[in-house]
């Protein structure tokens, strides 16, 4: 506004005075003269882009269109560029641990133990003895078991079984008791009242929690009666052995001992994602075996599903359901390891690493745990070599898969989880007017019509598809921040060279005319949605880990330059001041009874429909024109209003731009007090008042134009005696 003002001012008054000259009196008496020139100003036909800004605010911009008439409407243009980014871990592999205890086990194998207790002394002058009177017996006897330095009985151990025979032929033998006793303890000890002559009985005695030790010894003790025919050959014989006893510890010869179990587990892969298959690159597993018994063991180990990717690949195998049609098991490339581990009698602990390089593994799914899995077996069987090992049943064997590196290729599966990003932002829009004038346009200055045009570009390795994707945007404006208008859009089939768009209509919001839109969006692949992923290397020349959808939204807001006034609408518009600073004219002040009269003729071939209005003052009373009451403009001629200080730039009437298809003229005439005012060496403040008339809706065009023609006259009286200071 400063920069048309001066416009007017300076070609309209300056060049008057500097086309003016006149004939002077003599020096000897004070003359004066009237003055009037008049000199045309501007006649130009100034187009739409003559009319509006080159430069805005907040990113703008100004589109014409073209000139056809067909799209020619004047569109204010901002646009920028959003990227969200979805990331989820993909792999998140752990360390897989099985632990298990041995358990007591099964000894066999075990030294047997035979004794024989003769009934009397040999004699072989005399080999048969009648008894005269009966005859007790009491005797014992060591034996060392060789392989053996402790087995501690278990508690689930059945009896031990204890034969007891009498060999003698002609007697019987009463009240025999067995006791066995290791270690300085008794272990066992049985008693049957009588064994007939010739013949065996087996006695059962349990030994949970006791301990044998290398030497066992084995007592008996019994009674023959009297009148017994005993030969010296005959007695008493004890045979048992530890074979079948179940040992919950045992120092012994690993041969005595039969290890074996198979082992189940699992590797737990993703998270919320049902996995169908995946191709892995230079996947790595460390397998790690704890045998704190250290008994040497035959370790057969398979991952289950786990195929050479070319051969399923060509069969298009796409899920475990389908391995059915791989028939030849030259390809099943699960079997990890099938090896004789713990060889060194020092060895408690094994690993090796697991290759998984090439191959496509079919995962399955665990409901419990909302994982996918990838299962695995093992089977552990002990192989004697003779060495000695403690074993104790509650020692345990642990069996580690701990994944080093597991760079996937590609992977197929399903969302179980749905994946959901919220992000926001802010973007200004320029409409940043104090509070009246805000007010004012949201009363009566309507658009007919602004959108927002949102272009969704999923960003997503080649070849990677994602059945649904939702995109929700909320857009609010500070100026009524409860009024949201919302866009939802679900994509169908998404690849990585995918482009969608959506128009949002946001007339309303933009009526409410903010100065910033809020952009809340959420973005969603629901749950139950197909994807299929193919992975991208990283800086580091290393597959991702993770899934990362990034979405690009690209916005435009299109406002076409159509409004429509409802009612009259009067705003005071924000105050400015002006300083023409012309030097070379500082002897205009020398006139007397001064005027610059400024003539308008305008026909109006655009929207704009304004009566403006301007109420100026020096500086040093600018306390005086902002007590002014501004409704006053809106009633008629106020120049009786304006007191000793105050003054019109536009007259009593204002300055008008007549409708679309009109023709105007307007007088603009500064007085004296006003020109003083103006080309005094300080600045003039200005009260800008804007009218804009009730209209029909209409748009701004890249063809309408408005014709300006202007012409200045300015009048005053000069006196010689000014002269003199003309010339400073």
């Amino acid at each position: 506004m400063q920069r048309a003002i001066r416009f007017l001012l300076y070609l309209g008054v300056v060049q008057s005075f500097l086309v003016c000259s006149c004939s002077l009196p003599s020096d000897s008496e004070t003359a004066k003269w009237e003055m009037y020139v008049e000199v045309p100003v501007v006649e130009k036909k100034f187009m739409a882009k003559d009319l509006l800004p080159e430069e805005l605010s907040e990113g703008l911009k100004l589109n014409y269109g073209d000139s056809t008439g067909l799209n020619d409407t004047i569109t204010l243009v901002k646009e920028d560029t959003l990227t969200y980014t979805m990331q989820r871990e993909l792999i998140s592999t752990d360390t897989s641990i099985l632990e298990e205890k041995m358990g007591a086990v099964t000894l066999k194998n075990t030294p047997p133990i035979d004794l024989k207790f003769n009934l009397i002394t040999a004699d072989n002058s005399n080999p048969s003895v009648l008894l005269p009177a009966s005859l007790s017996v009491n005797q014992s006897q060591e034996k060392i078991l060789d392989g053996i330095v402790s087995v501690t009985i278990d508690e689930t151990s059945p009896p031990l079984q204890i034969t007891i025979t009498n060999t003698a032929a002609l007697a019987d033998i009463h009240n025999v008791t067995v006791t066995l006793s290791s270690g300085g303890t008794i272990v066992a000890a049985v008693t049957t009242p009588l064994i007939s002559a010739n013949t065996a009985q087996v006695a059962e005695v349990g030994m949970a929690d006791k301990t044998v030790f290398t030497t066992i010894t084995v007592s008996v003790e019994a009674t023959i009666p009297i009148g017994s025919t005993v030969n010296a050959q005959d007695g008493l014989g004890v045979a048992f052995s530890l074979d079948n006893q179940i040992a919950s510890d045992a120092v012994i010869v690993d041969s005595m001992i039969t290890y074996s179990d198979l082992f189940t587990g699992n590797i737990q892969l993703a998270d919320g994602i049902m996995l169908d298959a995946i191709d892995l690159d230079d996947a790595t597993l460390k397998c790690e075996v704890t045998n704190p018994a250290s008994i040497r063991v035959f370790l057969d180990a398979v991952i289950d599903d786990s195929w050479e990717r070319t051969y399923v690949q060509n069969l298009s195998i796409e899920s475990n359901k389908q391995l059915a049609t791989a028939t030849d098991s030259n390809y099943f490339t699960g079997k990890i390891i099938a090896d004789t581990l713990f060889k060194s009698v020092a060895e408690t602990n094994f690993s090796f690493p697991v290759s998984l390089n090439g191959m496509r593994v079919f995962p399955d799914w665990d409901a419990d745990s909302s994982k996918s899995i990838l299962k695995y077996q093992y089977r552990i069987t002990s192989i004697p070599d003779g060495r000695n090992i403690h074993f104790n049943k509650d020692l345990v064997i642990i069996f580690k898969l701990i994944p080093e590196q597991f760079p996937f290729i590609r992977l197929k599966g399903t969302l179980i989880d749905p994946i959901e990003e919220s992000f926001s932002s802010q973007q200004g829009i320029g409409f940043d007017w104090k509070a009246s004038i805000l007010d004012s346009l949201k009363k009566h200055f309507q658009f007919q019509e602004a959108e927002m045009t949102f272009e969704f570009k999923p960003d997503l390795p080649p070849q990677s598809t994602i059945d649904t994707l939702k995109m929700h945007v909320a857009l609010t404006s500070n100026s009524n921040p409860s009024d949201s208008t919302i866009l939802d859009k679900t994509i169908i089939r998404i690849n990585a060279d995918s482009l969608y768009s959506q128009k949002q209509i946001i007339t309303n919001l933009l009526n409410s005319w903010p100065d910033t839109i809020s952009f809340k969006s959420q973005v969603t692949v629901p749950d139950m949605t197909p994807l299929t992923l193919y992975n991208v290397k990283d800086s580091n020349n290393r597959y991702r880990n993770t899934l990362d959808i990034g979405v690009k939204v690209r916005w435009k807001l299109r406002i076409p330059l159509s409004w429509q006034i409802i009612g009259t609408m009067a705003t005071e518009l924000e105050m400015s001041s002006i300083e023409l600073g012309l030097e070379d004219l500082e002897w205009i002040n020398k006139l007397r009874e001064k005027r610059v009269q400024l003539n308008l003729e305008a026909k109006n071939n655009t929207l704009i429909n304004v009566v403006l209005h301007a109420v100026c003052a020096s500086k040093k009373y600018s306390s005086e024109l902002s007590a002014f009451p501004g409704n006053l403009i809106y009633i008629g001629n106020i120049e009786q209003y304006l007191g000793a200080h105050l003054f019109t730039l536009f007259g009593k009437n204002g300055l008008e731009l007549p409708s679309r298809g009109k023709e105007s003229t307007a007088t603009v005439l500064l007085d004296e007090r006003g020109l003083e005012a103006l080309l005094a060496d300080e600045k003039v403040q200005i009260r800008w008042f804007l009218v804009m008339p009730a209209s029909p809706p209409d748009a701004f065009t890249s063809n309408d134009y408005l014709n300006l023609k202007a012409s200045a006259s300015v009048e005053g009286i000069g006196r010689t005696d000014s002269l003199m200071n003309w010339e400073d």
